[in-house]
């Protein structure tokens, strides 16, 4: 009877062997170490016994247990999108007893690229399953796993948690809350913007302009290694540049060597050239390198463009008679026109008479002054039309 304990046998020769098989389930216990438990037997009857020192037996089972316990690092908690890191798991035993036929699970998260493993024992990359084995009370067991930092889709890169959780082990594990452990690793990334401005967009042919090149680092962690290019394209040569103090510039090949922009810190340069020519020139300003990852590559470059001055100016003169007399007074027109496309500064335009044959007497211009001595009509600005 179960429920009471008792074995009802009935008669027993001397000569009879009664056995008793009793199969029992070991309980898990409700928190902690499984405890020793006792049996007992005890035999009772109506005759004399005369030994009764051998009426009662007991036998105890004592449960094994080993308490799993994870362990995990991560080689860069920070690091840069295209770093290999490396995750270590370590895996001891705090139990009594050998854990045997012990798995864990680490699978990769989305965001990290599998590489290559070490272990004791074997991983799948795909599942995520280290089969581990035995796992003794003396000798901690450990994976390493390295993984290569993608770029995300589109974004700030997300940080990324891996968790390492023990799945099967044969013996009672009496402390489950460190069977996982998990680690964060939070990509780095530096939102570099530039920005390009000239001081004359619209200068004349010979003319100086001042480009000033600014690089600013909007993310959220300081940018390293920062390049920029800004190559003068035919038609403006160079002049000066002024980099800011930690950085240089090459004017030979264009490259701005910025070094280190730090969380919401600009850097500045400004190149001065000579407009060598007409035409119309843009001068580009591009980051070519960072350390960090760039969330926003739509604002690594800015341009400025020059267009020269251009004024078609075209002169017109007439005579009030071609055939005078000798001694009639003639006179003559000059008209100035700008056909554009742009204002005309500080003109002038020149009317000597000859030397012999004819005497000046007076000049009326429209506009500006004549200087009968020179022959020079200074004009100054002409609009287009």
């Amino acid at each position: 009877d179960a429920g009471t304990g008792v074995w009802t046998i009935g008669t027993v020769t001397t000569s009879d062997f009664p056995v008793l098989t009793i199969l029992a389930t070991v309980d898990r216990p409700a928190s902690g170490i499984p405890p020793t438990v006792t049996n007992t037997a005890t035999v009772s009857g109506r005759e004399y016994d005369p030994d009764p020192s051998n009426n009662t037996d007991s036998v105890t089972e004592t449960p094994q247990y080993a308490d799993l316990k994870i362990t995990k690092t991560v080689s860069d908690a920070r690091p840069n999108v295209g770093d290999t890191i490396t995750y270590t798991i370590t895996l001891s035993n705090l139990g009594r007893d050998t854990a045997d036929n012990v798995t864990v699970r680490d699978l990769l998260p989305p965001g990290l690229q599998f590489v290559n493993s070490t272990n004791s024992g074997t991983y799948d990359p795909l599942t995520g399953i280290w089969t581990v084995g035995t796992v003794d009370t003396l000798f901690a067991r450990t994976l390493q796993i390295q993984a290569l930092v993608l770029p995300p889709a589109s974004g700030n890169p997300l940080p990324q948690t891996n968790s390492a959780s023990v799945r099967t082990s044969d013996q009672y594990d009496p402390d489950p809350s460190n069977n996982t452990d998990s680690v964060t690793e939070t990509p780095q990334y530096a939102d570099l913007a530039v920005e390009k401005l000239v001081d004359e967009p619209h200068p004349n042919v010979g003319g100086q302009v001042t480009f000033t090149i600014s690089v600013t680092n909007k993310g959220a962690d300081a940018a390293t290694g920062v390049a920029l290019q800004d190559l003068l394209p035919a038609g403006l040569t160079f002049v000066s540049a002024s980099a800011q103090a930690g950085t240089s510039y090459a004017p030979a090949t264009g490259v701005w060597t910025v070094n280190t922009v730090p969380v919401n810190a600009t850097k500045l340069l400004t190149i001065v050239a000579v407009v060598a020519g007409p035409g119309t020139f843009t001068n580009v300003a591009a980051v070519t390198k960072s350390d960090q990852f760039d969330p926003d590559p739509t604002n690594d470059r800015d341009d400025a463009t020059v267009s020269t001055r251009e004024a078609d100016l075209a002169v017109v003169k007439t005579v009030s008679d071609a055939t005078p007399n000798v001694g009639d007074t003639i006179t003559f027109t000059v008209t100035l026109s700008n056909d554009g496309p742009d204002s005309a500064n500080n003109v002038e335009v020149t009317e000597r008479f000859p030397a012999a044959g004819l005497q000046f007497l007076s000049a009326t211009p429209s506009q500006g002054t004549y200087a009968a001595g020179t022959g020079v009509w200074t004009v100054g600005a002409v609009a287009p039309g």
